[in-house]
C-alpha cells in the first residue's frame, strides 16, 4: 500500500473541496482605514502562501534525494503539501483581522465567517477521508 499517495489525494480532495463548497459573503462593514488594513492582510497572507508553496517544493526536492519511494511523484507532491500547509500555519503574521475590527457588529461578522470557514474546512476532511476509506476497500 502507498500512503504517500493516500496523504497527496487526501490533501488535495480536501482542498479541492474547500473550493467547491460556496463561499459566504463576508459583509464587515469596514470603514476607509480598516479597508485599506485589510487589504494588506490579504496581501500577506498571499505572499506567505506563495512563500509556503515555494519553500514546500524546495524542501521536498532538497530531502527527495534521501528516501527510496516506489513512487516518487506521490512521496513528492504529499510531502510538498503537508509542507506548504506547515510552513503557512507556523509563519508569523503581522496582524490579524480581529485586531482592526471596533464594533461588535464587526467582531460577531467575523466569527460568523471563521465559523463557517472552519465548517467548510472540517468537511472538506472528513468528505476526502470518507473517499479515502471507500479507495482502501
Amino acid at each position: 500500500m502507498n500512503y504517500s499517495c493516500l496523504i497527496k489525494y487526501s490533501i488535495l480532495r480536501s482542498q479541492l473541496l474547500m473550493h467547491i463548497i460556496p463561499k459566504k459573503k463576508i459583509n464587515l462593514n469596514l470603514n476607509s482605514e480598516q479597508e485599506i488594513i485589510y487589504s494588506k492582510i490579504k496581501k500577506e497572507r498571499l505572499t506567505i502562501f506563495l512563500k509556503s508553496i515555494f519553500a514546500g517544493i524546495l524542501v521536498s526536492h532538497l530531502l527527495k534525494q534521501y528516501i527510496n519511494y516506489s513512487d516518487e511523484k506521490c512521496y513528492y507532491i504529499s510531502l510538498t503539501l503537508l509542507l506548504t500547509n506547515l510552513f503557512y500555519l507556523l509563519h508569523p503574521k503581522s496582524i490579524y483581522l480581529l485586531s482592526i475590527l471596533k464594533s461588535k457588529d464587526q467582531i460577531d461578522a467575523w466569527l460568523e465567517y471563521y465559523k463557517y470557514m472552519q465548517w467548510k474546512s472540517k468537511i472538506g476532511i472528513l468528505l476526502s477521508g470518507i473517499a479515502t476509506i471507500f479507495i482502501l476497500k
